[in-house]
C-alpha cells in the first residue's frame, strides 16, 4: 500500500503506521457491532494491530509494545473512526443519469436512459471527467472498496482503473460484455467481446497496483448469449478472476430469460450452465426470484441487494436472507454500504451528522444510530470476503 498511503479528513491523517485515541466503531463478527467510546486504535505498516477500550491505559506504552512510535492522534469533540464502506454494485458510467428513470421498468429503462448513456463512453474526454467525479464521491461518502461496472469500452474502462488508482481507492473493475439483444450503437461481437477482455485484464494487471483488480462482468442473459457466457466463465477460471452480472431485477427481465434459455430450469441454472457460478460471482438484483440454490450455494455466490428495494419489496428481503445459512455472500450495491477491518486506509474520521449517501446514517447521538446494525451488518458484512478482502 506503500509507505504514506493515507486518507485526511479534516487534520486527520491516516497514515501506514500510527496511534490514533478516540471513539470508533467496527465489526469482527457477523452480525456484531463493536461500539467503543475511549479507544486506542494501533495501525502499523498499514494494518490494525490493536482496537480496543484504553481503560486508563497509556498509549505510548501500549504502541511501543507494538512496535509503533511516535505521538497519538487525539480526535476532536465530535468525532469517529469508523472502517470504510464497501459498496458491492457500482454503475460508474450512469451516474449523469442519478436521479432519472423512474418512469420506466428496467427493460425499457436500460433502452431510454442507460445504453444512449453508456455508449457515449467512446469519448475518453467524457469518460475522464465523469469517472474522475464518481471516484471522488465515492471517496467522499467514505467508499474505500467498490466493485464498478464500467462499459463495453475497453479504453474508457482502463480510464475508470486508472482514477481509481489514482485516488487511492481499492476496487473490482469491469469491463462490461454485451454481444446480442442491444441497440446497434451499444453492442459488441462475440469474439470482439473476448479479446477485448483479454486486453482489459491484461491491462489492469499490467499496472502492478494491488488495489485495484479486474472483474469478469457480462451484463446479464439477455445481453449475452450462451456462447459468450461461457467463453467468459472460462476467462474467468483460467485467470483466476472474480465475477459480477445481474439477476433476476423485475419480472420483464425474468420471462425473457425464460424465453431465451427454454433449456434451464430458472434464471440462475442459466449462469451454472455458463459456468459462472464460482465462489468468486455477484449477483446483482434477485428482487423476483430466488438467486438460485445448489451450484449457487455449493459454490458460495455472492448475492448484492439495493438499498431501496431491500428497504421496500418484502419478497426481496426474504430471498436474501433464505441465502444465508447456504452459506452464500449477501451485500448491498449503491447508497448501502458495509463495515470492514484490517487496512488503515479503510478507517475514516467523520464529524457527528448525517454520513452523505449511507443507509445507516451517524447521528450526534451515534450509540442510537446503530441500532440499525444488525439488519444493516447482516446484509454488508460477508461481502468483503466473498470478493477476497475480509
Amino acid at each position: 500500500m506503500g509507505s504514506c498511503l493515507e486518507a485526511k479528513f479534516g487534520e486527520v491523517r491516516m497514515e501506514s503506521s500510527g496511534v490514533f485515541l478516540g471513539p470508533f466503531i467496527h465489526s469482527e463478527r457477523f452480525e456484531q457491532v463493536t461500539v467503543v467510546d475511549d479507544g486506542i486504535l494501533i495501525v502499523r505498516n498499514g494494518k490494525v494491530v490493536l482496537a480496543e477500550a484504553l481503560r486508563g491505559r497509556d498509549a505510548v506504552t501500549l504502541a511501543s509494545a507494538h512496535g509503533v512510535l511516535g505521538s497519538p492522534v487525539v480526535l476532536r469533540p465530535g468525532q469517529l473512526l469508523l472502517p470504510g464502506f464497501v459498496d458491492a454494485h457500482v454503475h460508474a458510467p450512469q451516474f449523469p443519469n442519478a436521479g432519472l428513470g423512474y418512469d420506466k421498468t428496467l427493460l425499457d429503462w436500460l433502452a431510454t436512459y442507460t445504453f444512449p448513456l453508456e455508449a457515449r463512453y467512446a469519448d475518453q474526454e467524457f469518460a475522464t471527467r465523469v469517472y474522475d467525479a464518481v471516484v471522488r464521491r465515492c471517496l467522499g461518502a467514505g467508499t474505500t472498496l467498490a466493485c464498478y461496472f464500467a462499459t463495453i469500452h475497453t479504453e474508457s474502462s482502463l480510464q475508470l482503473a486508472r482514477c481509481v488508482a489514482r485516488a487511492g481507492q481499492r476496487a473490482l473493475i469491469g469491463k462490461v460484455n454485451m454481444n446480442v439483444n442491444n441497440p446497434e450503437f451499444y453492442n459488441e461481437a462475440t469474439q470482439q467481446s473476448i479479446d477485448e477482455t483479454h486486453s482489459f485484464v491484461d491491462s489492469v494487471r499490467a499496472m502492478q497496483n494491488s488495489l485495484v483488480q479486474p472483474v469478469i462482468t457480462p451484463r446479464f442473459a439477455i445481453s449475452c448469449d450462451m456462447d459468450l457466457m461461457k467463453r467468459l466463465g472460462d476467462i474467468a477460471r483460467t485467470k483466476d478472476l472474480h465475477i459480477q452480472t445481474h439477476i433476476s431485477e423485475n419480472i420483464g427481465e425474468v420471462e425473457a430469460v425464460r424465453g431465451l434459455y427454454q433449456q434451464c430450469s430458472n434464471y440462475a441454472d442459466v449462469y451454472d450452465k455458463a459456468g459462472l457460478l464460482t465462489k468468486k460471482v455477484n449477483r446483482a438484483g434477485a428482487r423476483r426470484a430466488p438467486p438460485g440454490g445448489g451450484a449457487a450455494a455449493a459454490g458460495g455466490a455472492g448475492h448484492v441487494g439495493g438499498a431501496l428495494p431491500r428497504v421496500q419489496h418484502v419478497s426481496a428481503q426474504r430471498h436474501v436472507r433464505r441465502a444465508a445459512p447456504a452459506g452464500r455472500g449477501r451485500h448491498g450495491g449503491t447508497r448501502h454500504r458495509c463495515f470492514r477491518r484490517t487496512k488503515s486506509q479503510h478507517f475514516r474520521c467523520y464529524k457527528s451528522g448525517i454520513g452523505y449517501l449511507h443507509t445507516c446514517v451517524i447521528l450526534k447521538e451515534k450509540l442510537q444510530a446503530f441500532k440499525l446494525s444488525r439488519s444493516f451488518l447482516s446484509s454488508h458484512f460477508r461481502w468483503s470476503k466473498s470478493i477476497g478482502y475480509g
